[in-house]
């Protein structure tokens, strides 16, 4: 194991540990996944008996971070605008990679579709949001499930995006709180693995605008002076032009 192997072995156990110590609000759901695995997701249920259904996809360069690392403000959301709202999990690179991460989280977005009924979702009113690493699975997911039958996707949130995981992060000046170089190449290259890291799935920058015709309505929050302002206003641009 190298050095940004088991520096991330150590964040990964020090995130875990930090969020178990306090115990999620949400329902906890465990869904199978294709493969015969099983993914955890956290339900804060609207007090209508059928609202639409907001995705909340966590960041972490796809190698670290927890759903419930956002039960709080998943709570919010379900208090102030008493729409349903899903913390989704999914497994983690190095351990896991692409199309692992994308697959969990359009895994558990059709297990409450088809259950929409039990769960007082209307699945015609679904929606994202991410963050970061998370951005990019809910742009992915959302691509994968345009015409998916019975299912109505209606905007995007997404905060500063990750969308181009073929960048080298050195092309752009980096901060002092930003993580190390090197390791963000590696978090890229856990994830993408043996996968071209240019295609749309992996890296929506580069989904045409074919793929982007019918997308849902997007909403962006690209923090200025950030590595990651660029991929939003690259993937804008080619959303304005579809």
């Amino acid at each position: 194991m190298d050095d940004e192997q088991r520096m991330t072995a150590d964040m990964q156990k020090w995130t875990l540990k930090s969020i178990e110590s306090v115990p999620a609000k949400g329902q906890t759901v465990a869904i199978e996944v294709a493969d015969g695995q099983s993914v955890t997701s956290w339900f804060h249920p609207s007090s209508q008996a059928s609202a639409p259904v907001l995705f909340e996809v966590h960041g972490g360069g796809f190698v670290l971070g927890d759903a419930r690392k956002e039960d709080a403000l998943c709570e919010w959301i379900r208090d102030s605008f008493d729409v349903n709202v899903v913390g989704v999990n999914y497994r983690l690179a190095p351990e896991h990679s692409f199309p692992v991460q994308l697959n969990d989280v359009v895994e558990t977005v059709k297990y409450y579709v088809c259950h929409a009924a039990e769960y007082g979702i209307d699945p015609g009113s679904v929606y994202f949001m991410g963050y970061s690493a998370g951005a990019a699975l809910s742009v992915g997911a959302a691509l994968k499930l345009a015409g998916e039958p019975g299912l109505g996707m209606r905007g995007l949130l997404l905060h500063y995006p990750f969308l181009d995981a073929s960048r080298d992060p050195a092309s752009a000046p980096s901060r002092e709180i930003d993580l190390p170089i090197e390791m963000m190449r590696s978090f890229n290259a856990w994830y993408a693995a043996e996968a071209n890291p240019a295609q749309p799935l992996l890296s929506p920058v580069y989904a045409d605008e074919e793929m982007l015709a019918r997308f849902p309505r997007t909403i962006m929050y690209p923090v200025e002076g950030d590595f990651l302002f660029q991929d939003a206003t690259t993937f804008a641009e080619h959303l304005s032009h579809a």
